[in-house]
């Protein structure tokens, strides 16, 4: 599906939210400084993966919540020089309030990216806030900053949306998708069939990695997940399986890289982002799998795990080890 959105000034954005979308890690030096180096050969490795979706910046995996607004536009900038024209972008915000949404929408639309996602603000989990002010926020934003926007059911129950207010938030003109990961296959499906039955013309990506092929049959637009950061073509494999109706043969790759997807996400999960990092360095793509405290590094157990599925799976050789 291609979501047609204008901005405050009436002018037509199009962006297609179709395929298997990378919340792409941000590559540090050992320092804790941004690794432009390394981020503009991440990107360039995938803008390789034949039938990617998209990218998208700044998400947790990819350590939004450590980078402070300037880092974000800095790497906002980087992936806008390196990513193949023909390859969406989104970048991500997290504001705390209206006017903070609307500064950093504009601020990262400027910086070159094609939509942004935004991350719930903490008060919509403060009690029991009204379905009301949660449209009221996005309506708002709809109306001021004239940017594409993906919604973003986060997994963590306080924040969730009701498929109604959903429903009612992606008719607003600059809503153009959904990154839907609650975890929770009763609420998504949910979800799927309000806003195919009852919302606007978005499209769905499935953050649910625990069942995403299982995701794919109910028709959605594709899947946004961390564990494609990690051999991104089979990802992309299992996604158009599904799209050509081969189910037995998606849901097998689907099992063949559980494996993959438990140590990448096991708990703590927190740890996600060192781990996939730590695959991504003995690859070659990124230089150093540093990140930022409080997150904890990857534990020795299990970089001898990571290395071992990669082998398994053809992405590194045994001698690398």
């Amino acid at each position: 599906m291609t979501a047609n959105t204008a901005d405050s000034n009436g002018i037509e954005n199009e962006v297609e939210l179709n395929g298997v979308f990378v919340p792409h890690v941000t590559p540090l030096t050992s320092e804790g400084d941004i690794d432009e180096q390394s981020l503009r050969q991440l990107i360039r490795y995938f803008n390789d993966v034949e039938g990617l979706g998209g990218l998208i910046s700044c998400t947790r995996v990819g350590e939004g919540p450590v980078l402070t607004f300037e880092e974000k536009r800095r790497v906002f900038e980087i992936v806008t020089e390196e990513i193949d024209d023909d390859i969406p972008y989104v970048g991500t915000i997290a504001p705390r309030s209206t006017d903070e949404a609307v500064e950093k929408a504009i601020g990262a639309k400027e910086a070159g990216v094609d939509a942004v996602m935004v991350i719930p603000p903490l008060l919509f989990a403060w009690g029991n806030t009204s379905p009301e002010m949660r449209y009221r926020f996005f309506e708002e934003l709809d109306e001021r900053a004239g940017v594409p926007i993906v919604l973003f059911q986060v997994p963590i129950e306080s924040y969730w949306y009701e498929p109604e207010t959903l429903g009612r938030i992606s008719q607003l003109e600059s809503v153009i998708g959904i990154k839907e990961a609650s975890f929770n296959v009763s609420l998504f499906t949910d979800v799927v069939h309000t806003l195919k039955n009852d919302g606007g013309e978005i499209d769905i990506l499935s953050g649910n990695d625990r069942f995403l092929a299982q995701s794919f049959m109910l028709g959605i637009d594709g899947a946004l997940v961390g564990v494609a950061n990690v051999l991104p073509e089979r990802w992309v494999e299992m996604y158009d399986l599904a799209q050509q109706h081969r189910y037995d043969e998606a849901l097998a790759i689907q099992e063949e890289l559980l494996e993959v997807k438990e140590l990448l996400f096991r708990q703590p999960i927190v740890t996600a982002t060192s781990r996939i990092k730590y695959c991504l360095k003995l690859q070659g793509i990124i230089e150093d799998d540093y990140v930022r405290g409080p997150q904890p590094v990857v534990a020795d157990d299990e970089r001898t795990d990571l290395r071992e599925q990669l082998i398994v799976h053809g992405a590194l050789e045994a001698q690398k080890q």
